[in-house]
């Protein structure tokens, strides 16, 4: 078996592909907020017209993470779309955060309120991932019997008649503390808002959007409060060996990585986190035990939203030598990936690796069995 897994230079967003020697493609996310020309050129150098994808899997419905999924799936025959599941308040926060920075398109508005009218445009299949929850029973599908309008709990194992012994496991989560707040926010602001039409009249009146606007904006933390991660590696231990092809000019602080660097031994798991925030204790020991029985199969994280200071946890590297991938703009305005951030990877051993538009900071990795 073998597997190729890319990190594609798009800049301040995402856009991450495994391809299997077998014939399983893969995707997590599709976007960016950088140049979408960008995108549509990895997307044509990634896959040729009508070709098969089995799976896009999409961490959060932001623009960055999405804007770019209309236009792969005009171009390619996906097969399954898995979103997260979320709530009508959560739905209204999203459809917010893209309205506010003008990103908001129909698609991506179809997206967010009726995901699964999709399937009527475009003919895939839509399943949705389930907020985790304690004590869910352990499911396993396959992922050539998924089926449109199909719910799935969070830690759902996805594995694939292609491909032995390798699973997907994806894990809704809210950020329950942020929730909360924002709704009692909104209700002392007499903004409390129950349905898409609600938003939208609140949205016409000019004075209520401002105090819309205030109340997001009072709320610390990012402007999500659900992000759906992936553990994507072998479901038992397994014997790979990896060739590395770091196919960039240059490597963020290349003197930090092992040599030789293109034929290094490696865990071929990769931890896919999306703007999942990991900082303090509690939601690190929430992501922790759900993955519990992999982490030693990981040899590869894409480090949470794009290496800001406020989702990273020092317990990512959670021994020396992870690969950690950081997808960001080199004139980005949220000062990513923070310095503090590249620092604690470096302290933990890891190895940071920043992925942004130049074409030249494309990271591929090849693992054999």
């Amino acid at each position: 078996m073998q597997i190729i897994r890319t990190f594609h230079p798009i800049g301040q967003g995402a856009f991450y592909t495994e391809a299997f020697d077998s014939g399983l493609k893969v995707v997590y996310d599709c976007g960016t907020s950088t140049d979408l020309s960008l995108l549509h050129r990895e997307i044509d150098q990634a896959f040729d017209e009508n070709e098969v994808i089995d799976i896009v899997f999409i961490s959060h419905l932001h623009a960055d993470h999405v804007n770019g999924l209309e236009y792969l799936i005009n171009r390619c025959h996906v097969k399954n779309i898995i979103l997260p599941n979320i709530d009508i308040h959560e739905k209204i926060q999203i459809l917010f955060f893209n309205e506010y920075l003008n990103h908001l398109t129909d698609f991506i508005e179809q997206l967010i309120v009726d995901p699964m009218g999709i399937y009527n445009d475009f003919d895939v299949n839509i399943i949705l991932v389930n907020e985790h929850e304690d004590n869910t029973a352990e499911e396993e599908f396959d992922i050539e019997q998924l089926k449109h309008g199909q719910n799935i709990p969070s830690g759902t194992k996805l594995t694939s008649k292609l491909v032995d012994s390798w699973i997907y496991l994806p894990f809704n989560f809210r950020n329950e503390s942020r929730y909360r707040r924002l709704l009692q926010k909104l209700i002392q602001n007499n903004l409390a808002m129950n349905s898409i039409d609600d938003f939208k009249d609140i949205w016409r009146d000019k004075v209520q959007r401002q105090q819309l606007i205030e109340v997001f904006k009072s709320i610390p933390g990012d402007m999500n409060t659900n992000s759906m991660t992936v553990y994507s590696g072998p479901d038992k231990r397994r014997i790979f060996r990896k060739v590395v092809r770091c196919t960039h000019g240059y490597c963020y602080y290349s003197s930090s990585l092992p040599r030789p660097f293109h034929h290094m031994s490696y865990k071929a798991g990769c931890l896919y986190f999306g703007d999942y925030d990991a900082s303090g204790n509690q939601k690190w020991q929430k992501l922790y035990s759900v993955y519990q029985n992999y982490w030693d199969y990981i040899g590869i994280v894409q480090v949470p939203h794009h290496g800001s200071r406020h989702n990273y946890n020092d317990s990512i590297n959670i021994r020396p030598g992870i690969i950690n991938i950081i997808s960001a703009g080199i004139q980005n305005n949220y000062g990513h990936p923070h310095g503090s951030t590249l620092r604690k990877i470096l302290l933990h051993g890891g190895i940071p690796v920043i992925v942004n538009e130049n074409g030249m900071s494309k990271f591929e990795c090849i693992a054999r069995r």
